[in-house]
């Protein structure tokens, strides 16, 4: 999907908005601290917003799933969202929009692998 939006922008039409379009990736797993394999409760790929093609080449070779389970079901959803919004560099002007895409639930409640303190 990200592969055929960076095509489209790279066409006579989507020039300009190539030009005004960047993205960000934040990937989160678990907490780390109990399952230290996982590598990352959450982290920026993307400090710095890219364009279409940068995001395509990152999901393709720099933001792989883990082969490692965690105990349950339940990710830290809230980390990942919180590392997006403090750990991006957006531009003042801006109009940010964060989209999360995710195939399974944030913790709740006391869970002992939620890291964040937050739940909905």
């Amino acid at each position: 999907m990200v592969s055929a939006l960076a095509r489209r922008l790279d066409t006579p039409e989507g020039a300009d908005l190539k030009a005004r379009i960047r993205f960000g990736l934040v990937g989160y797993r678990d907490d780390v601290g109990q399952i230290p394999a996982l590598e990352f409760t959450s982290r920026n790929f993307t400090p710095e917003l890219v364009g279409a093609e940068r995001l395509a080449q990152i999901l393709a070779q720099e933001a792989q799933a883990t082969f490692v389970g965690s105990r349950d079901y339940p990710e830290e959803v809230y980390a990942g969202i919180l590392t997006a919004l403090q750990e991006t560099r957006w531009g003042d002007a801006s109009l940010k929009i964060l989209v999360l895409v995710g195939d399974a639930s944030a913790h709740s409640g006391a869970h002992e692998q939620r890291t964040t303190g937050h739940e909905a």
